[in-house]
């Protein structure tokens, strides 16, 4: 409906020449013009600037034609200069000054029939006005007005168009009988003009009716009809939308498994979808000749559903995952409708994942439509206040410039008697501004002494402050150099772990996880614990907690039993933890010694998982914290090694981070889930697979602790 009202309805030249060239020629004689011709000349390019979409050029020469109007008025020009800056509003969404253009044309020509057809434009381009800002009703009243000053003055060539016009937007609203009675006077309209194509679009757009009607004789009658006149004027577009439409129509009686009669016989529904399939194919072969993209998609997506419908999901997949590519993030209707076709495909396919994916990427679009059609409504009512607000806001301005106008008169005859007074006051009023001047300059420049003061002051405290962050950042990072001198090499790690990895991220620069390794008497001892607190406070609790495990190991302690109990003890006497006095510092921790073909686990708070056979098995720590105030008695979990077992240690770091969709914690049955998932893997890949599962669940989101977890194969 946009469409037929921009090009029937805005007042417009035919040009013979390139616009660029019209305007070059057109500024070329203006240096001769003046008056009543130069105005035209404005007039000419802002038409011609309009068509090219320059519309910025095209406001200064409209404006150029008001501030001439001032001295030459000319009502034919002012019409001119009002129906452009309607359509320079329209053009650019300005859409409650463009409403405001065209009705000072329709109230400024009234009865002038010279200007008639510049009414019946002005009306039509409100209207459009109206309904590109959802006023559906007003766009309507106005599409009604327009007709009725077309009949009133035998314009029928509008008259026609106007008919078509308001059956289309009946046919929008879902008033498809009314849209009906519109469309069949539009028909005779034409029939008498002899429009061959703009009465092919009305039995078109008839039949379109008549198929919501469900009278799908009279559809494919008037179809017909349409093929025939745009086969004469030789309409490439049309015939391609009429298959598209007429196709359209034999699916839906497929679907709807609905018979017609043709030449006194009962067609077959089950007919129909074959002929709907090439139908559309025909379209869209003619389509892609036109090289028209918006009708192409239209028609593919509905080819997609037909071949759906024929049980042929691999030509009508192949057909979606082109559409998906075009379409996607779009959030547009077509989007949706795609979607929810990939949605049926894999569903048929028996791809239940597939099509859960696709089910829940058409909910999200259309959870954003549905917003957006709130959104939509709420601009609707928004905008008709807003109307009415403009209105009585004109009609106020319009009695204050009467009443202002008097009031000027009254203050001339009054200026005359007491010219003498008024120079007296002037100058008392000059006098008293300068002096006030001058003294607000003299506090202005008092200020700025203070200010300048003020502000030499903040910048020496903030070279200050950048410097002591300086040296606290400096002094942080040489402190996680020393961290990372104190954790065991890369080189221990794979002399011990021929195949292993580590995936090692501080919240912090320092950490308050370590890892630790160490071989005595052939055993290999593998560690990663949690200390109390990150940071600072976490880094100095494992430079601590590392010197005692080495000075163990130095007293050939190697059961991991043993080990938790003396790293206890040790941690308790360092700490000064006592009956008397307790500290919350401590650590968990996973340990495993590797001795042969046997692996030895104990740990507080810290799980050892094993995947073997594609099954994870789960060896819990105790419950104790090494460092506290308790005596804990720790157990150990001995293991007889496969070959291809694959064991994970891991702080809570990972399982406590906070992401996803619903801003939640990881969980540990995720994370076992997740293990399970990438173990076939190389553990090179594995490593890369957690490092991106971590960025990818924490998102946006804060980094909540130090987080680690070590993969190794003992074997």
């Amino acid at each position: 409906m946009r469409l037929i009202i921009l090009i029937v309805l805005l007042v417009s030249y035919k040009l013979s020449l390139p616009q660029l060239q019209i305007i070059d020629s057109i500024k070329n004689v203006m240096s001769h013009q003046n008056g009543d011709e130069l105005l035209r000349s404005y007039h000419d390019l802002t038409r011609s600037y309009v068509n090219i979409e320059n519309y910025d050029s095209a406001q200064h020469y409209n404006k150029e034609i008001f501030d001439g109007l001032k001295i030459y008025p000319d009502s034919t020009l002012t019409v001119f200069a009002l129906n452009y800056k309607g359509i320079i509003h329209l053009k650019t969404r300005q859409l409650d000054s463009a409403i405001s253009a065209f009705s000072r044309i329709i109230s400024y020509i009234d009865d002038n029939q010279s200007l008639i057809k510049h009414t019946i434009g002005a009306y039509g381009n409100r209207s459009l006005c109206y309904d590109q800002k959802d006023l559906s009703h007003k766009a309507l009243e106005d599409l009604i007005q327009a007709l009725d000053v077309a009949k009133k003055y035998n314009e029928n060539q509008y008259v026609g168009i106007l008919y078509g016009t308001i059956a289309m937007n009946f046919h929008a609203q879902g008033d498809y009988q009314k849209a009906v009675e519109y469309h069949l006077q539009a028909i005779n309209i034409k029939k008498e003009l002899k429009k061959k194509r703009s009465l092919a679009i009305s039995y078109q757009n008839i039949a379109l009716s008549y198929s919501k009607l469900k009278k799908y004789n009279l559809t494919f009658e008037y179809f017909e009809k349409g093929e025939v006149l745009f086969n004469e004027v030789n309409d490439q577009l049309g015939i391609a939308l009429l298959n598209h439409y007429t196709g359209s129509t034999y699916l839906t009686l497929y679907n709807e498994n609905i018979p017609i009669q043709a030449d006194g016989k009962m067609s077959n529904p089950k007919l129909f979808l074959d002929t709907a399939i090439a139908m559309n194919r025909r379209a869209l072969k003619q389509l892609k000749a036109l090289n028209d993209q918006f009708y192409t998609t239209e028609v593919e997506i509905k080819l997609a559903e037909m071949y759906i419908s024929a049980n042929q999901p691999k030509v009508a997949q192949s057909l979606l995952n082109q559409l998906h590519q075009e379409l996607q993030n779009s959030y547009s209707t077509r989007e949706s409708k795609v979607a929810s076709l990939l949605y049926q495909v894999n569903k048929l396919n028996n791809n239940y994942n597939e099509a859960l994916k696709w089910h829940e990427r058409y909910t999200i679009i259309e959870d954003s439509l549905n917003n957006k059609h709130v959104l939509k409504e709420i601009g609707k009512k928004q905008a008709e206040l807003s109307f009415i607000k403009e209105q009585e806001i004109m009609q106020l301005k319009h009695q204050h410039e009467i009443q202002q106008l008097n009031r000027i008169n009254e203050k001339k005859e009054i200026i005359v008697q007491n010219n003498r007074k008024r120079r007296t006051y002037i100058i008392v009023v000059i006098t008293l501004a300068i002096f006030v001047s001058l003294l607000f300059l003299a506090i202005v420049f008092r200020r700025w002494k203070v200010t300048k003061l003020q502000k030499e002051t903040i910048n020496q405290q903030k070279q200050l402050i950048e410097k002591e962050k300086l040296a606290t950042e400096d002094s942080i990072n040489y402190a996680k150099n020393i961290q990372d001198a104190a954790f065991t090499s890369p080189t221990i790690f794979n002399e011990l772990l021929k195949e292993h990895f580590i995936y090692f991220n501080p919240k912090d620069i320092v950490s308050g996880d370590f890892y630790w390794a160490t071989k005595i008497n052939e055993k290999k001892i593998i560690a990663l614990a949690d200390c109390t607190g990150h940071g600072v406070p976490g880094a100095f609790m494992t430079l601590i907690s590392l010197n005692i495990l080495n000075q163990i190991i130095a007293d050939h302690i190697t059961s991991p039993q043993k080990i938790l109990e003396e790293l206890h003890l040790r941690l308790q006497k360092r700490l000064n933890q006592s009956q008397e006095k307790t500290s919350k510092h401590g650590l968990d921790i996973a340990l495993c010694v590797i001795d042969k073909n046997e692996m030895h686990f104990a740990g507080t708070h810290h799980s050892l998982y094993l995947v073997r056979n594609k099954e994870l098995i789960k060896y819990k720590g105790d419950h104790f914290q090494l460092g506290g105030k308790k005596s804990p008695n720790f157990s150990t979990k001995s293991i007889k090694l496969e070959l291809n077992d694959i064991f994970y240690i891991f702080t809570d770091g990972f399982p406590d981070q906070k992401g996803g969709l619903k801003n939640k914690k990881y969980f540990y049955p995720n994370f076992r889930k997740f293990l399970l998932s990438i173990s076939e893997l190389e553990l090179e890949d594995q490593h890369q697979k957690i490092k991106e599962e971590f960025i990818n669940w924490k998102g946006d989101n804060e980094q909540f602790d130090d987080v680690s977890v070590i993969g190794f194969k003992p074997l």
